[in-house]
């Protein structure tokens, strides 16, 4: 039997994967994380369902369709005779979601227009959803993703990120300033005037997101190093995909 050279590298390896173990250990969803690679091998992975908390799938994801009736079962919705929605809008004065709708029958039919205010959910609400995502990341794979970001950006920005979660970087090709954080929408600034401005809060989650929160299906980082590397490669893609919230909404996460 041959015997195996202790080189540095081996030995640096050993001692990473006693450390990945150790992570997994305490990691109370990892058998089950396994068991969703094994089954979507050739998905490189499934999303895991959270209880009560619905899951979004980007449509390219494969059987994007499928996999939704499995995590969350749709509501359903039974029309009121002689109810007709007409709008929904969100009002920044307000802080929340005007529905209006005329009942009686349509407009000009002898309906009558009504409408009322429903407020948006809370940034507090946001907050404890996300946490509870915590639950099906995996310690190994946020690990990794760190490493990778620490060679994407100086280490500077890599100490921003570990210490407060965001850090800057400025398009070469639009002069925007986009502050990338972990586990909230990036915010893209604009200094033409001479002020900044925020143009926009860009949501954009890969595989999907847990409805409600700011969490995606993949761990934190992994989302941060989409943004980024969307942004550099193809920014005009990356606002085409995302979804953008304004400064006031609660999903900006400001």
């Amino acid at each position: 039997m041959g015997s195996v050279e202790l080189t540095d590298e081996f030995l640096k390896r050993l001692q990473r994967e006693i450390f990945f173990h150790s992570l997994d250990k305490l990691d109370r969803a990892a058998d089950m994380r396994e068991l969703l690679m094994e089954c979507a091998d050739d998905l490189g992975g499934m999303p895991m369902p959270i209880p009560e908390v619905g899951l979004t799938l980007h449509p390219a994801f494969p059987r994007a369709r499928e996999l939704a009736d499995v995590f969350e079962k749709p509501r359903e919705s039974r029309p009121v005779p002689g109810v007709f929605r007409r709008n929904i809008f969100w009002s920044t004065h307000h802080r929340g979601y005007v529905h209006v709708w005329s009942e009686g029958g349509e407009l000009g039919q002898g309906g009558t227009l009504k409408w009322t205010l429903l407020k948006g959910q809370s940034r507090f609400q946001m907050e404890m959803r996300t946490m509870r995502a915590t639950f099906v990341w995996g310690a190994r794979q946020e690990w990794k993703a760190n490493e990778k970001l620490s060679t994407l950006i100086d280490m500077e920005r890599f100490k921003g990120y570990a210490m407060c979660g965001m850090f800057e970087e400025t398009s070469l090709r639009s002069g925007v300033r986009y502050v990338f954080r972990k586990l909230k929408p990036t915010i893209a600034i604009s200094e033409r005037s001479g002020r900044e401005k925020v143009l926009a809060c860009l949501c954009l989650h890969p595989i999907g997101y847990y409805k409600g929160s700011f969490a995606g299906a993949m761990v934190p980082t992994d989302d941060v190093i989409a943004h980024l590397l969307m942004m550099r490669t193809d920014e005009a893609g990356f606002w085409r995909d995302a979804n953008h919230h304004s400064p006031d909404r609660t999903e900006a996460g400001l």
